[in-house]
Formats: structure tokens, sequence, C-alpha cells
């Protein structure tokens, strides 16, 4: 019979989390022997698992462990104790993915079970979104939206004092907006995953800057939310580029144009299409409109990122749309988010969130938000 087997908490391991249903802050054994599942937990979560996860059942660590001490000179591991959980059903040889500790590997042959790497998914089936894991990102993308508009309100009412922005007589910050939105957000039931708020030339022109200092005016401020659901582990993530003041021609030409590619790329999101196709048409679209991909010295500019990525339990999963592999599926949950940087202007990232369906492609959000706040 197929074996499979976890050790890990469910922070780190979103494969974890959507096979068992069950949230631990501390590693924990999950295994699978043929059509059935097992969490081995300890005193404290064993009762709580019995009531939630959804495994076939679940079993008590510590009369394993006992079992595995009697055998060993050194000390337990859960990767004696899967072993043991592993022998009992009759498994010799145990699937575990890629991310699976190394110690515990040769912990495992100790216990003469074989270790198989996975060197792909682990659960290939979490690419493919349910309708209630849809709907929940759509709560996250909601969530993120009402996070922009606080940040979006904040800026729109801060006082220019020259090129910066002060708030009730303080000077408007990426981390006070990050503050005020991260707050929104909990009170919303949503962690703040990660927030991007870049509010200057240097910082806008490098994609994962998460922004620090002075928010200046007539400048971009790139905002990029992806919220994570308390309740039910899944990512929004939306981006917004806006300006307090006046763009300067470049500056306003560049939204446009990304604006524009987002959604000629959105309406080539179909099942069979290649993403990497879109990803080339989208560069050649932007060069048309006079914004090339090109170095300078060592650095990068213009287009020079993915096209889009997967979205669920982690917030970058497959399928990533610039891949020359991936072709789309149903089921599929994807970001579309070209962007353009160059640094003496700064740049522009717009992104929206797409479910591909068997009737037709969906955006996940409603965002309007206009790129210059008077």
């Amino acid at each position: 019979m197929k074996a499979r087997l976890i050790i890990d908490s469910t922070r780190r391991s979103p494969d974890l989390l959507y096979l068992a249903g069950f949230r631990a802050p501390d590693p924990v054994i999950w295994l699978q022997v043929g059509r059935e599942s097992f969490l081995v937990l300890s005193d404290l979560e064993l009762d709580r698992g019995r009531s939630t996860a959804r495994v076939t059942r679940c079993l008590a660590y510590t009369p394993l462990a006992r079992r595995a001490r009697a055998r060993l000179t050194a000390p337990v591991s859960p990767a004696h104790v899967a072993a043991l959980a592993l022998q009992d059903r009759g498994a010799r040889r145990v699937e575990v993915p890629a991310t699976f500790p190394a110690l515990y590997l040769s912990h495992l042959e100790q216990m003469d079970v074989t270790p198989v790497i996975v060197p792909g998914p682990f659960v290939p089936r979490r690419r493919r979104k349910t309708r209630r894991q849809v709907e929940a990102m759509r709560r996250c993308q909601r969530a993120g939206e009402e996070g922009m508009l606080i940040a979006a309100a904040m800026i729109a009412s801060a006082k220019r004092r020259g090129r910066r922005l002060f708030l009730d007589g303080k000077p408007l910050t990426s981390e006070r907006l990050k503050s005020e939105v991260s707050v929104a957000l909990l009170s919303r039931g949503y962690q703040a995953a990660g927030l991007i708020i870049a509010g200057r030339p240097e910082q806008s022109c490098l994609p994962h800057h998460p922004g620090s200092g002075p928010i200046l005016a007539d400048h971009a401020i790139i905002m990029d939310f992806f919220p994570r659901s308390l309740e039910t582990g899944y990512h929004g993530d939306e981006t917004r580029t806006v300006v307090r003041g006046t763009p300067s021609r470049r500056l306003a030409a560049m939204a446009r144009a990304v604006r524009e590619a987002e959604r000629r790329a959105a309406r080539m999101l179909r099942p069979g299409a290649r993403g990497a196709e879109i990803h080339s048409r989208t560069v050649e679209f932007l060069e048309k409109e006079g914004f090339s991909t090109d170095r300078k010295g060592s650095r990068p500019r213009g287009f020079f990122h993915g096209l889009g990525h997967g979205l669920g339990l982690e917030i970058h999963e497959a399928p990533s749309l610039s891949s020359p592999d991936v072709v789309l599926e149903v089921g599929d949950v994807v970001t579309v988010e070209p962007g353009l940087y160059y640094p003496r202007t700064g740049g522009v990232r717009h992104e929206n969130l797409y479910h591909i369906g068997r009737n037709g492609t969906q955006q996940l959000g409603s965002l309007d938000l206009d790129l210059i706040i008077p």
C-alpha cells in the first residue's frame, strides 16, 4: 500500500493544513496508508484533533514514543514515532515532501522504513481550487481592498509641505500607513501577511521593496497587499499604484500602459492557454507602448518579473504564468501583475486576481482606484 508522511507545523506546511484541516503551531505527524489518514498528536492536542481534524483517526504520540525508546539508544524523534505508526499499518516505504527535514530521513531508516522524496508538489490537487476556497479568497480580496481604501484616504487627507506629506501634523510614512492598515485587517479577521507601501522612487522601482520612510508627493506609491485569513488560511493579493499630486508625463504614461497590459493579459486567461505566451505578449505590448525591458549595467529595467502566480494557502504557488511549461487549467486562481520600473522615474504595478472556471474567467475583486489622488 502507498504511504505518505509529513512532519511539520501548519504554519510552515500548507500541505499539512490542506490535508488535515487542523491548525498546529508545533510540528505534528500526518501519515496516510492506503485510503486512511492519521494524525499523531501529543496529549495536549489529542482531544482537539479528534474533534476537528479531517483524518480517519488521531493517534496518541506518547505510547508510540515509549515503544520507540525501547528500541533506541539515542533520543526519540517524531520520525522514529512516525516509523512505528507506519509499520503498525504494514508500510515499509513512505513518500515524503521535498521540504522534509534531512535528519528525519536517517531516523526513518534507523527504524527500517525507507523514505522516498517527492521532488514536485506533494499535494498537486491543491492547485485546483474548490468553490469554497475561491469564495475564501474573494473575501480576502475584499478585506485587502478595504485596507487600500484606508491607506488612500490617509494619503488624500495629508497636507503637503513641499514634497513631503503630513497627517495630523506628523510625517506620513510607509510605516504609519502599514500600521493603520494592519490593525484594520486584524479587526476584520485577516493577518497582514505582507504589506508593501513604497512611496519613493528608489523604492517603487524595486518590485519587492516593502517601503519605508516618508511618502513623497508627485511620485508613485505602490500598494501591494496580500492578506491572509485567520479562519481559512487563504490569501488575497492585489496591487494598485497611486500618486498624491501630479505625476510626471512619463509616470502617467507608464501607469496607463501597465493598466492596459493587465487588462489585455486577463482577457487571455482560459483553460489550455500557455502562461509563457501570455507573458511574452505582455512584454511585446509594453515595448510597443515605448517601455522596453533591458539592463543598465547589472540593473534590470522595464518589465522584468513574472506576469503572475497561483494563489491559495501560499502567497506564491502553482501555476507560474511565466513558466514555459505551464498550461492553465480549470480551477486555477492566478494573479496578473505587470509592472514597469525605471530608477529615475520609479515604478508602477497593477495586479488583480482571477479564477479560471469552466464557464469563463472571473475577477475576484472590484477595487477601482484612480492613479491620481488630488
